[in-house]
C-alpha cells in the first residue's frame, strides 16, 4: 500500500454571507493508505462525507455540494500531521 495526501474540494454550498445568498467552497486535506491514486481520492471523499463537521457545514443547503479530489500525491507517512484537518473556506465567484 502507498501513502497519499489528498486535497478534497467541496463546491456549491449555498449559504448566506452578511444576509445575502452566497455560494462557498472549501479545501481540506486527508491522508490515506491505498493501492492507487484513484482509490485514495475515493477514500478521502468518503472520509469527508462521514465527518460531523462536514454534515454541519452542509446542513442548511438544499443542493448537495460537489466533492472531488482536487489534488492527489504520494507522500511520506512521517509528514502526516497529528492535528485534525480543518476546512479552508472560500467564496465562489470572487
Amino acid at each position: 500500500m502507498k501513502h497519499f495526501t489528498v486535497i478534497v474540494e467541496g463546491k456549491g454550498i449555498a449559504t448566506t454571507i452578511g444576509g445575502e445568498p452566497a455560494r462557498v467552497g472549501f479545501f481540506t486535506p486527508r491522508w490515506v493508505f491505498a493501492e492507487s491514486a484513484s482509490a485514495a481520492g475515493a477514500m478521502a471523499i468518503q472520509m469527508v462525507e462521514a465527518e460531523e463537521k462536514y454534515r454541519r457545514l452542509i446542513s442548511t443547503t438544499k443542493i448537495a455540494p460537489i466533492l472531488e479530489a482536487a489534488d492527489i500525491s504520494e507522500s511520506d507517512p512521517a509528514t502526516r500531521s497529528d492535528m485534525p484537518p480543518g476546512y479552508a473556506l472560500y467564496r465562489e465567484g470572487t
